[in-house]
This record gives C-alpha cells, structure tokens and sequence, in this order.
C-alpha cells in the first residue's frame, strides 16, 4: 500500500481545520484572520479606564503567527491573535487591583449544543515579577433569553456558588488548555456569544513601567497575551 507523503497529512489536518471553523464554530484564526474576534476593555472594576480612547483599544489586537497548533508545510498561515500590554493604556494603581479586557467572539451560530469549550491561552511579558502576580482569564457564555434578554455565564466553583471560577495563567510562554463547562441553561435560551476575561495585575503594567523607565525615554516594552484554537465540545 502507497504510503502518504508528510505534506500530504498536513494539508489533509489543515482541510480538516478549515471544516472545523466551517461547521462546528471552531476559531483557528488561520491566514491573518481574526475570526471577528474584537476586544473589550479595558475595565478597573467595572469601570472603564480612559487612559486610552475605545478606537485605540479595539485597534491593538492584532493577528500573531505564533501558533498553538503549527503545521509545517503552511506554518505562516497558522497563527493566534494577540493583544499587547503597554504602560500607555494599562494602569499600575487601578482600585480593584486589576486591568481588565475581554477577546469577545462574532455571534456563534449552531452552538446550541455544546456542553462546553476549549481555549488556549500564552502570554509573553518581559521581566519575572519578584512577587510572582500572574494573570487569570475567566471563559463565559453569552445566551438569549425568550424575551431578548442577554445573560452571560460563568463558571462557578463547585464548593462556593457565589465564587466566580478563575485561571492562572502562567508567564512561561508556552500554551497553556483551559476548558469552559457549561452550566445548565433553560432549553429555550440560544447561546450566541463567548467571552475570555484577562485580568491582568497592577504588578505586571508596574514592572513594565520600570523597565521602560530604566532603559530611557523612548522605550516601549509591552507584553502580549494569545488567544487560540477555541473550540466548542459537543456530547
């Protein structure tokens, strides 16, 4: 029996990728997409922080060819999106300790029946925080009630109903898998979006503000926080 070549598996995975964001709502951002992913943020609290206008925050997410999942026969077309942390927009002394902002996806069509989903998460963010603040992401379902009422939810912790369920996410810059399960929703409600919240500590935007202090004026140095291969999983 003729045995496939090696570019002939990865272009079959890469037809299969492709039917995957076709008809199951998978998300790979594959060949400069966004997926219609946008941002939203960034929050202290509740509150928005207007060191930066909304156009300018919406503006810096940005297609990455660093990739959760590469094939290499079209490594270039394979990537994640990215949004930077930079001193310019991001607080060091917010109230609730935290800037917050949100990868908010395209309304999601057919995902009805999913019992939960699958993100993957990296963050690159130069200099190790002596105090070891790391950042947390917290998934969330958007649905629709009879009544056009929209609900997000969240997952709560098992022993606490009213404690909401956060990540760490580790600054190691690998990727790291994190699974939203769904609660139970009312049969007639209709999922139609998804949220990935990054809280991101005062610490880290303080870190970076001394670095760019130490090196001069002019420098600029951001981190950066990945999103990819968020896909639905179904019974």
């Amino acid at each position: 029996m003729k045995r496939k070549s090696v570019s002939s598996i990865w272009k079959q995975a890469l037809i299969a990728a492709s039917a995957c964001l076709l008809f199951s709502g998978c998300f790979i951002f594959y060949g400069g997409s966004l997926d219609g992913f946008w941002v939203d943020g960034i929050y202290d609290g509740g509150e928005k922080i207007l060191r930066c206008p909304d156009a300018t925050v919406g503006s810096l997410l940005q297609w990455s060819n660093d990739s959760f999942e590469n094939f290499p026969d079209d490594a270039e077309n394979c990537g994640s999106i990215a949004y930077p942390i930079c001193t310019d927009c991001f607080s060091s002394d917010t109230t609730s300790g935290f800037n917050a902002f949100a990868f908010v996806s395209p309304p999601l069509i057919n995902w009805n029946d999913v019992t939960g989903y699958l993100f993957r998460i990296k963050t690159s963010i130069p200099g190790a925080d002596p105090l070891g603040h790391s950042l947390q992401v917290q998934p969330m379902l958007e649905v629709e009630k009879p009544d056009g009422r929209r609900v997000f939810h969240i997952m709560v912790d098992e022993d606490d109903f009213d404690r909401p369920v956060k990540f760490d996410v580790p600054d190691d810059a690998e990727w790291h898998t994190y699974t939203y399960e769904r609660p139970i929703i009312d049969a007639e409600d209709a999922v139609i979006g998804l949220s990935v919240l990054v809280f991101v500590p005062d610490a880290v935007v303080a870190n970076l503000e001394q670095i760019n202090l130490e090196r001069g004026p002019y420098a600029e140095e951001r981190g950066f926080v990945f999103l990819d291969a968020v896909v639905p999983i179904r019974p």
